[in-house]
């Protein structure tokens, strides 16, 4: 927190051995500087540690920087959903991405 403001937020939800990334933000005066990269990463660390084997996003096709840092962390995608996101100019494709997290057992 910088002068009691956020820098940064996520939101996930699990559900037995699986989880869904719902929303990751960062501020824009913040971007570009490892801040979203280090808030996934701890967060998949967490989910690890829950015993968590994938997680699962959707993202719109056209943000660029949030695909590069979500293959950045091993996210492959998986498919997509035509028209699922609305946009200025009608509807936005999303594209599906998971991944696939170690079990307990490889950690030990």
């Amino acid at each position: 927190m910088r002068e009691g403001k956020g820098l940064a937020v996520i939101w996930y939800q699990c559900a037995g051995s699986e989880a869904e990334l719902l929303d990751l933000r960062v501020q824009a005066s913040e971007r570009r500087a490892g801040l979203g990269r280090k808030l996934l990463l701890g967060t998949v660390d967490k989910l690890v540690n829950r015993s968590v084997t994938r997680v699962d996003l959707d993202v719109r096709a056209s943000n660029r920087a949030a695909r590069a840092l979500y293959e950045g962390v091993g996210f492959r995608t998986t498919g997509e959903r035509r028209a699922y996101y609305p946009a200025a100019a009608g509807r936005e494709d999303a594209i599906l991405m998971s991944l696939s997290l170690p079990t307990a057992s490889v950690l030990e």
